[in-house]
């Protein structure tokens, strides 16, 4: 298994583990939304493109914005920073982002 599918199963799961709290908080549709989103990517066996599935489940990324707590807000904060510069890097180096 490639490094990128590693880093793309964990981002599913990380979505699916987020899809309970999500439902919790907004109700059964963005709930609702969130599986019916993750159902199709999750059961092809192939995490290949998982964050381009998961980049579009708003509801998550409301739900981390209501997160009260400040310690997990900065921790979401350095994440989201990391990725970002990951990112960047393998871009502006003409890597592959998939």
């Amino acid at each position: 298994m490639a490094p990128y599918d590693t880093l793309y199963g964990v981002t599913g799961l990380l979505f699916a583990a987020a899809t309970p709290f999500v439902w919790r908080r907004f109700g059964a549709h963005y709930g609702l939304f969130m599986l019916m989103n993750l159902w199709l990517p999750l059961s092809s066996g192939v995490f290949e493109g998982m964050g381009r599935y998961c980049s579009v489940l708003f509801p998550c990324f409301i739900w981390l914005a209501t997160i009260r707590s400040r310690w997990i807000y900065t921790a979401i904060v350095v994440v989201f920073a990391m990725f970002y510069t990951l990112g960047l890097a393998l871009f502006t180096t003409v890597h592959p982002l998939f």
